[in-house]
């Protein structure tokens, strides 16, 4: 993702290959919805620091270019996504936090037992099943 200053935000370029979402050929460099769970933002460029933002593939604006067929504009994410910092939505610095989000989505079915265990080098283990 390449990054670039417009007044307070920085909005970065998000690039790769996509196939079509409605069948057409497409040749684009776009990515799709659902392609991915997860969105990590390196931003250093904010302080000069490491630090990153998380936005879930969902929750990402989608294409604008009129181009695009209707359909095709829904399924595939913009190209230009505008970060902020402190990130405000769809960004957040926890990543944890969606990726909960995302396995209790998926495990709606049922429910998800988590079993906690502490080690003695005072670190947790989780083990997840379902």
């Amino acid at each position: 993702m390449g990054v670039g200053r417009v007044k307070r935000r920085w909005t970065g370029v998000i690039g790769g290959l996509s196939n079509s979402p409605d069948g057409t050929e497409l040749n684009t460099t776009l990515l799709l919805r659902g392609e991915f769970d997860l969105l990590a933002v390196n931003c250093f460029a904010f302080g000069d620091t490491w630090k990153f933002a998380f936005a879930k593939n969902r929750d990402l604006p989608t294409s604008t270019f009129k181009k695009y067929t209707p359909a095709q504009r829904e399924q595939l994410i913009a190209s230009l996504v505008p970060v902020e910092w402190p990130p405000r939505p769809p960004f957040t610095e926890n990543p944890f936090e969606l990726l909960d989000e995302l396995v209790n989505e998926r495990n709606q079915d049922g429910p998800i037992i988590i079993e906690k265990t502490n080690r003695d080098d005072g670190k947790d283990t989780v083990i997840v099943t379902d």
